[in-house]
């Protein structure tokens, strides 16, 4: 039987996808698909005859997918090969602006307006809260299923994968507050934004099937 040999970024009009769950899959077992620089961004199933990890190479997955990946022969080629499926960063919160407290009113009188005093008293309404950061993305699930692991010229060879959760991004800075008797002198801010919550850590999985 003729071996086909694809690169994996060809595969776009080939895979099957589930319009319900947005699953890639792709089965050929006379293929052999080569892994450099990918990037999957869908939960994606990869069944075919050899898979070669190329030197040097990373693929990428986003949005914390799963994939799956199965063949019979494993090939990766030496040093090592990268797959980063870490959760992306997530984005800071936004800055708030600046407000000045209304200037005293002069002279002495009854039930003047304080503009000191309405700058002390500012900073607890939520607008002067900085903007909460955005959550971090998932890390990646990883299970690759294979019979026979191959390196190159009898040098052994390893797979990295990274599946951190991306942090979550800081708070924004709170509003600038200004004393509109000496805005120069007096001022301050108000409380930081809640910062992200961190993206769940992944998993990888490689098995040799008997």
């Amino acid at each position: 039987m003729k071996k086909i040999t694809i690169a994996i970024f060809s595969l776009i009009v080939m895979v099957k996808v589930n319009a319900q769950t947005s699953l890639h899959t792709y089965k050929n077992m006379s293929a052999t698909i080569e892994l450099s620089n990918q990037v999957f961004t869908h939960d994606t199933i990869i069944n075919v005859a050899k898979i070669i990890c190329k030197t040097g190479g990373k693929i990428r997955i986003l949005n914390g997918a799963n994939v799956k990946l199965i063949a019979d022969v494993l090939q990766v080629d030496y040093p090592n090969f990268i797959i980063d499926g870490r959760g992306n960063l997530g984005e800071n919160g936004a800055d708030k602006g600046e407000w000045t407290s209304t200037p005293s009113t002069p002279g002495p009188c009854f039930g003047c307006h304080n503009g000191h005093a309405q700058w002390e008293s500012s900073g607890g309404i939520p607008d002067d809260i900085g903007g909460t950061g955005k959550n971090g993305g998932n890390g990646a699930t990883v299970l690759i299923q294979y019979k026979i692991f191959q390196g190159t010229n009898g040098n052994q060879s390893n797979i990295n994968c990274l599946t951190d959760g991306g942090k979550g991004g800081a708070g924004g800075r709170g509003r600038m507050l200004r004393c509109g008797d000496d805005p120069n002198t007096h001022i301050k801010y108000g409380p930081t934004g809640a910062r992200g919550i961190d993206g769940t850590k992944g998993n990888f999985t490689i098995i040799q099937l008997p």
